[in-house]
């Protein structure tokens, strides 16, 4: 497939050193002496004019297919360079509006509303590895249940869901011993110890 594509893209330096090579073959099968100012000279001097274009044009197509293929590659590494930071950015964002939300459901009292956002906002922090942002959920976290007894306010479900955060930011955290404690979480002690 790729010979096929390479032969319909290089069809006319193909043709020239065919020519060249034919015109280099029929100057000499000629038996006859070589005599300046006769045709002969004229043919040979011909047949090289072939050769030397042939390995001109061979060269320009293989120097465009080179930088071609050197173009893409860099334009393929600054497009995921660019990508990467966009979606960073996109992340951050996110961070910093589930945080927002986050203090706005704390303050009210939602907690169905400030479990799923917590959840939001750890991967978001685990999405990016950032140590500082899990720290900040971290705290709240703490803050939270020390303050209200979070876990004993929570269904079923949000307590799953705040048990998934607990150990993605215990895993994060540099000392995760505070959190876990807060959360009575001695199992989940064990799957964040490496």
């Amino acid at each position: 497939m790729k010979l096929k594509q390479s032969i319909k893209g290089n069809w006319l330096a193909g043709t020239a050193v065919v020519i060249s090579v034919v015109s280099l073959c029929l100057c000499a099968l000629r038996i006859e002496p070589i005599e300046v100012g006769s045709g002969t000279v004229v043919g040979v001097g011909v047949g090289l004019i072939g050769v030397c274009a042939a390995v001109m044009v061979v060269a320009q197509v293989y120097g465009l297919h080179y930088s071609e293929e050197k173009m893409r590659k860099e334009l393929d590494a600054r497009a995921d360079k660019i990508l990467n930071e966009a979606n960073n950015s996109i992340m951050n964002t996110l961070f910093r509006t589930e945080m927002v939300r986050v203090v706005d459901s704390y303050f009210r009292g939602d907690w169905v509303i400030f479990a799923e956002e917590i959840k939001i906002a750890t991967e978001c922090a685990v999405n990016l590895n950032d140590k500082e942002k899990a720290m900040r959920v971290n705290s709240f976290l703490l803050t939270s249940q020390q303050a209200f007894s979070l876990y004993k306010l929570l269904n079923e479900p949000e307590r799953r869901k705040l048990d998934e955060c607990v150990i993605k930011i215990a895993k994060l955290v540099d000392n995760p011993r505070p959190l876990l404690d807060a959360f009575k979480t001695e199992a989940k002690a064990e799957k964040c110890t490496p």
